[in-house]
């Protein structure tokens, strides 16, 4: 695990170097081409690049670097890191508070992906098992399909899929019941049609015998009574 963090770390550290460098590379390839540039105006890109895919502290030593480079090739005098203009503090100071606010910024962003991200997956492998319960625990108990095992068609596995896979942020389902109606003689969703065969309950299934009506509750419960 150390391992991992420790080439993370590296990684991050490259990229803040690489960063500023091109950051360097372009601004004098612009200042021969037009002239004199604002300070900071190829170095703010690279801090906020360093900070989205590297984190805060590979973006923040991005931020140290760039001050370092622009304080050195751009405010006067130059190729000293000494600051003879106030202005030129000020500006330096400010430049500096910046680069820590963008880094902050981009690792909330950062995080909050990764979050997002990581729902996702979640939600996406709840939905999945919800949808693989039926084939892998269910069969038809009648009919020309006994025996066999009971495979959603694509509809009611997106009917299931979202009731299951549509999470809260605190991973909860988001929809704790839904009531879905279809036509009385269509027994493709009838608890007649289906059976348990694992430690899983099959109430998950209810059905009203005197309506078309079809409730379906939230998560699968172990199976402690048999009906």
């Amino acid at each position: 695990m150390w391992r991992g963090g420790y080439i993370r770390s590296c990684t991050g550290c490259c990229l803040a170097v690489v960063s500023v460098t091109l950051a360097i590379l372009l601004r004098l390839v612009l200042v021969r081409s037009f002239g004199q540039l604002p300070t900071y105006i190829t170095f703010y890109p690279a801090v906020m690049f360093t900070g989205l895919i590297g984190g805060f502290w590979p973006g923040l030593l991005a931020t140290v670097l760039s001050a370092l480079a622009a304080d050195y090739w751009a405010i006067m005098p130059q190729h000293s890191l000494s600051v003879a203009i106030a202005a030129d503090r000020v500006g330096l100071i400010l430049f500096s508070a910046m680069g820590l606010f963008m880094c902050w910024v981009a690792e909330l962003y950062r995080r909050s992906k990764q979050d997002a991200d990581s729902r996702k997956t979640q939600a996406m492998r709840a939905a999945a098992a919800a949808i693989n319960f039926f084939p892998d625990n269910l069969k038809h108990v009648e009919g020309s399909a006994r025996g066999q095992p009971f495979i959603l068609g694509r509809w009611q596995a997106a009917f299931v899929g979202n009731l299951f896979g549509w999470k809260r942020k605190d991973a909860h389902e988001r929809i704790v019941r839904r009531l879905l109606h279809q036509p009385r003689r269509c027994s493709s969703w009838t608890a007649g049609n289906i059976a348990p065969r694992s430690r899983y309950s099959a109430n998950i299934l209810r059905t009203r015998a005197a309506s078309s009506a079809l409730t379906i509750r939230c998560g699968l419960a172990p199976d402690r009574s048999t009906s």
